[in-house]
């Protein structure tokens, strides 16, 4: 059920922000989800508008 819903928000976030910004499922284990995010977004003001505005709250942003 958390993989489905981990994988359903992937896709809504590829949707809108690929091809400038990708998410791609690495693994689950326990509570811990790992994301390797790539693409040509800007790595430096770019992070806040690609990731922290659609991170959960209790999510670390690595």
């Amino acid at each position: 059920m958390l993989k489905e819903a981990v994988l359903e928000a992937i896709e809504e976030f590829n949707k809108f922000r690929s091809p400038e910004a990708k998410a791609e499922l690495l693994y689950i284990r326990g509570n811990v989800i790992v994301v390797k995010m790539s693409g040509t977004y800007c790595r430096s003001c770019g992070v806040y508008d690609y990731f922290e505005r659609t991170s959960c709250g209790n999510s670390r942003i690595a």
